[in-house]
C-alpha cells in the first residue's frame, strides 16, 4: 500500500526498532512522514514494536492540535505497520538548546504551547510517559514565530486512572532517564502529574542547557530523580524572573501530589503569575545587577553568579528605587549592595549615595539678597539665573496642525481604551461562564444560557487573547437556551457559516465539535453547516463536520451532499459524504428517486472521475437498476470501471455481490490492483457482520482458497486472525490442519491461537 500511494525521498532517522522516512503522497499531492518497524517479521519483539506504532497512531489520531503532530493514516502491509504522519521541516528543540540556552521569551512560547498541546492530550486521559526534548519540534511560521509540535506518542497511555510503567522484553524502562519522573523508575502507579514532571525537566533544561537531575552512570541519574538533588533554576539563572524560576521547580517535585494536577493548572498559574509580575506584584529578577551569561562557580552551598566587568544589564528594582528617591532605606543588610552610577554602571563605592529628588533640579526663584552673597569657594556649581523671555509669535498654520494632531491622537487613545475596556468586559464574562462548566460537563448537566452569553462564548473561542479555548468548547457542548427562544447549535452553526472566512481551522474545529457532541441537536444548524461545507469542500474540518451528522441525516440534506460530493476533489470529503447518504437512503421511504438522482448523474457526468466517483456511490442505493450497472462494469474491460464497480457493490446491504467479486479477484494477480479488490471484498464481508457463523466460515474459507497468490493469501488469513471471535477461532483450527497451507502461515496462526486461549 505503501509503495503504490507514498513515494519514498528518504530517511529522516532511525532508532532501535523503528525508522522514519520522508515521503510524497500522490494522491493528496503533500509531504507527509512514514514511522516504520523495522524488527524482523517472526521476532517476538515485532509484536511490541508493532503494537506500540498502531498504539501512537490510535493516540494521535484521537488528538487534534496544533501543537501535537498529526496523524494522517496508519496499516499493515507487505513490509510491516506503518504510520503516515504530518511532516514538520524544523529542528528538535534539544538542538535548539545546543546553540544557545533559550531566552524568557522565547522560553514563554514554548511553555504555553507545550502546555496547551498536554491540556488538549489530557482531555482524553491520555498519559505521554516519555516527554523530553528531543520529542518536541520546532518549526519557522511564515509570520517569523516559531510553532512547537510534540511528537512519539509511542509509550502514551490512555488512562483514567493511574497506570504502570511499561516494561521492555530485557526488563528496562523505556524513555530517556533525565526526564523521567521518580515514579517511572519505582514502577508504581502513573498519571497526568508524571508528565507535569517530564515537561519542567524539560523546562529546566532548555532554559540552563543542564540536566537537572544528572549523573555519570544511569543508576545516579536514577538515584538524583530519587533524592530529588537538583540546583534550584534560580542559582543557575539569576535573570530570569523569580515567579518564572519557582514555576519551573514546581513541576519537578518528587511527591506527585506537590506537582501541578493538570497542564491546565500550570498554564492558568504561568499566566496569572506574569500579568502579576507585570504590574509589580511580584520578584522580577533575583537581583538587581546580573551578567547577560552567568559565569558559575561551585561552593559549598550550591552554585553562585559571578559577575564580568562588562556586559552588565541593570533591571530597575521599583521598591529600590522609591525607597532612593525618598532617602529611606527599605530592610537592613549587612553585605554592601551594588550602586548604580547614573549610567548604569555599577560604582566602586560602597557607601550609601542620596539621589536629589527631581524636584530639586529647577531653580529657586532669584532675590536681590541672595543673588549679592558671594558664593563659596569650594561650593558646588550653581545653575544660571533663571530669566523670563517673552514666547515668540507662533505660525498660525503651524497651531492648527499641531492641534489637530492632538485631537486626532486624543481620539485614538479613546478608541483604544474603550476597545481595551470592552475586550476586559468580554473576558470577565467568559472566564464567569466557564469558571465551572467543565465539572458541568462531566457530569453531563446543562449549562443555560442567554444568547448575548453564547455571543460571547463564540467570539471568545476565536480571540487570541483568550487561553481557555477548551473551556468554551465544554461549554458549546452542553449549552441550552435559558429561555427557550433560541438554539444554540443553530446559532453557532451560524457564527461558523458567517465569520468561517476568519477563524483558524482549529477554531472551526472546535465549534464544529460543539455542535455535534450538543444533545440539543438542531437539523437545521446541520443545514447550515453544509452550506459552509458546500463553500469549503477540501477543508478537513467540512468532511468531520459531515460525517458526524450521519445519524440524524434525512433525505432534505441529499442535495447539498451531492452537490459537495460533486464540488470537492478530496477523498476524505467525498467518503465522509458517501457514508452520510448510506445513512439516508437506508432510513429514507424514497429509496427508488434517490437511487434515480444517483444513476442520472452517473449517466450526465462528462469528468471521467466523477463518473467514476458516482459508480461507487451507486452501491448505497441498494436498487436493482444500481446493482445491473455496477455489475456491468465489474465484467467489463476497463480497470478503473471494475474497481469503482466494485468498491461501490462493497457497501451492499447483503451478500449477493460476494460470488461476481470474488471471481474479478481471483483472476486478477497485479498486486496493486489485487490490493483493491481485497479490501472491497473484505469490507463487504466485514460490513454484514449479523450473517450467521457457518455462512461467514463458508465464505471467508472460499475467500482464502480463491486468492490469486500466497501474498494475498496471507492478507486474507491476517484478516482473519485480527477478529476474536468463535467463528475466527474455528476457522483457524480449519486452515491449521489444512495441509496445503505453508508452515510459516501454520506457526503465525498457532501464535494466535494460543494468545486467545489464555
Amino acid at each position: 500500500m505503501v509503495e503504490e500511494r507514498y513515494e519514498i525521498r528518504g530517511k529522516i532517522g532511525q532508532g532501535g526498532v523503528g525508522a522514519v522516512y520522508k515521503a510524497y503522497d500522490t494522491q493528496l499531492r503533500r509531504e507527509v512522514a512514514i514511522k516504520r518497524v523495522l524488527a524482523d517479521e517472526l521476532d517476538e519483539n515485532n509484536e511490541n514494536a508493532t503494537n506500540n506504532l498502531l498504539q501512537e497512531a490510535t493516540a494521535l489520531s484521537s488528538v487534534q492540535h496544533p501543537h501535537i503532530c498529526t496523524v494522517y493514516d496508519a496499516g499493515v502491509d507487505d513490509d510491516g505497520p506503518f504510520v503516515v504522519m504530518e511532516l514538520i521541516n524544523g529542528k528538535t528543540l534539544d538542538e535548539m538548546v545546543e546553540r544557545g540556552t533559550l531566552t524568557y521569551e522565547d522560553f514563554r512560547e514554548v511553555a504555553i504551547q507545550s502546555q496547551e498541546a498536554m491540556i488538549a492530550a489530557q482531555e482524553l486521559n491520555l498519559v505521554h510517559r516519555d516527554l523530553k526534548p528531543s520529542n518536541v519540534m520546532v518549526s519557522w511560521l511564515p509570520s517569523g514565530r516559531f510553532q512547537i509540535k510534540l511528537v512519539d506518542f509511542g509509550l502514551a497511555k490512555f488512562s483514567s486512572k493511574p497506570s504502570l510503567q511499561t516494561i521492555d522484553h530485557g526488563d528496562s524502562v523505556f524513555g530517556s532517564i533525565f526526564f523521567m519522573a521518580p515514579e517511572q523508575f519505582e514502577r508504581t502507579a502513573l498519571d497526568q502529574r508524571t508528565d507535569m514532571y517530564s515537561l519542567g525537566s524539560m523546562f529546566y533544561y532548555s532554559l540552563t542547557g543542564k540536566y537537572p537531575f544528572d549523573g555519570d552512570t544511569a543508576p545516579q541519574v536514577m538515584a538524583s530523580h530519587l533524592q530529588n538533588t537538583v540546583i534550584p533554576l534560580q542559582q543557575v539563572r539569576p535573570d530570569l524572573p523569580i515567579w518564572l524560576s519557582e514555576w519551573v521547580m514546581w513541576h519537578i517535585q518528587k511527591d506527585m501530589d506537590q506537582r501541578p494536577p493538570s497542564a491546565k493548572t500550570a498554564l492558568e498559574k504561568f499566566l496569572a503569575d506574569e500579568i502579576l509580575a507585570s504590574q509589580g506584584g511580584m520578584g522580577q529578577t533575583q537581583q538587581m545587577i546580573t551578567p547577560t551569561v552567568p559565569l558559575l562557580r561551585k561552593n559549598t552551598t550550591g552554585v553562585v553568579a559571578t559577575q564580568p566587568a562588562g556586559n552588565i544589564t541593570s533591571p530597575i528594582n521599583p521598591l529600590a528605587t522609591s525607597a532612593a528617591l525618598s532617602n529611606t532605606p527599605v530592610g537592613t543588610s549587612t553585605a554592601p549592595q551594588p550602586i548604580l552610577s547614573p549610567n548604569g554602571i555599577p560604582s566602586t563605592s560602597t557607601a550609601p549615595v542620596a539621589i536629589k529628588p527631581a524636584g530639586a533640579l529647577r531653580p529657586a526663584p532669584v532675590t536681590s539678597a541672595t543673588t549679592s552673597q558671594a558664593a563659596p569657594a569650594d561650593a558646588p556649581p550653581t545653575d544660571p539665573p533663571f530669566s523670563y523671555s517673552p514666547p515668540k509669535k507662533q505660525n498660525k498654520t503651524m497651531i492648527i496642525v499641531i492641534a489637530s494632531m492632538l485631537i486626532v491622537a486624543i481620539a485614538i487613545m479613546s478608541i483604544l481604551l474603550l476597545s481595551a475596556n470592552k475586550e476586559n468586559e468580554h473576558q470577565e464574562t467568559y472566564s464567569r461562564l466557564i469558571k465551572n462548566v467543565e465539572a458541568k460537563f462531566h457530569a453531563d448537566e446543562p449549562l443555560p444560557v442567554t444568547k448575548d452569553e453564547l455571543d460571547n462564548i463564540l467570539t471568545s473561542m476565536t480571540m487570541p487573547s483568550i487561553k481557555d479555548k477548551t473551556g468554551g468548547y465544554y461549554a458549546l457542548t452542553i449549552a441550552e437556551s435559558k429561555n427557550g427562544n433560541f438554539s444554540p447549535t443553530l446559532e453557532t452553526a451560524k457564527f461558523i457559516n458567517v465569520s468561517g472566512k476568519n477563524l483558524q481551522d482549529e477554531s472551526i474545529r472546535q465549534l464544529l465539535r460543539g455542535i455535534a457532541r450538543n444533545p440539543n441537536h438542531d437539523p437545521e444548524a446541520h443545514k447550515v453547516i453544509l452550506k459552509y461545507a458546500l463553500k469549503h469542500p477540501n477543508k478537513q474540518h467540512s468532511a468531520d463536520a459531515i460525517l458526524k451528522m450521519k445519524d440524524l441525516a434525512d433525505d432534505s440534506y441529499l442535495d447539498d451532499l451531492l452537490a459537495i460530493y460533486d464540488k470537492t476533489d478530496q477523498i476524505a470529503t467525498r467518503t465522509s459524504c458517501a457514508q452520510t447518504i448510506a445513512e439516508i437512503i437506508k432510513r429514507s421511504k424514497t429509496k427508488s428517486s434517490i437511487s434515480a438522482n444517483i444513476i442520472d448523474r452517473y449517466n450526465n457526468a462528462s469528468d471521467g472521475d466523477q463518473k467514476l466517483a458516482y459508480l461507487r456511490l451507486l452501491g448505497t442505493t441498494g436498487s436493482e437498476e444500481a446493482e445491473d450497472i455496477l455489475y456491468q462494469a465489474l465484467q467489463g474491460d476497463d480497470l478503473k470501471l471494475k474497481i469503482s464497480a466494485s468498491k461501490g457493490l462493497s457497501t451492499s446491504p447483503n451478500l449477493k455481490p460476494f460470488e461476481a467479486m470474488l471471481a474479478v479477484y481471483a483472476n486478477e494477480k497485479t498486486e496493486s490492483s489485487n490490493r483493491k479488490f481485497r479490501d472491497n471484498i473484505i469490507t463487504l464481508l466485514e460490513s454484514n457482520s449479523k450473517a450467521p457463523d457457518d455462512k461467514k466460515i463458508e465464505m471467508w474459507t472460499k475467500f482464502i482458497e480463491q486468492s490469486p497468490t500466497v501474498k494475498s493469501q496471507q492478507k486474507v488469513i491476517g484478516r482473519v486472525t485480527g477478529e476474536k471471535s468463535p467463528w475466527a477461532t474455528k476457522l483457524l483450527k480449519k486452515i491449521f490442519a489444512d495441509p496445503k497451507y505453508s508452515s510459516q502461515i501454520k506457526e503465525h496462526i498457532k501464535k494466535r491461537l494460543e494468545e486467545w486461549s489464555k
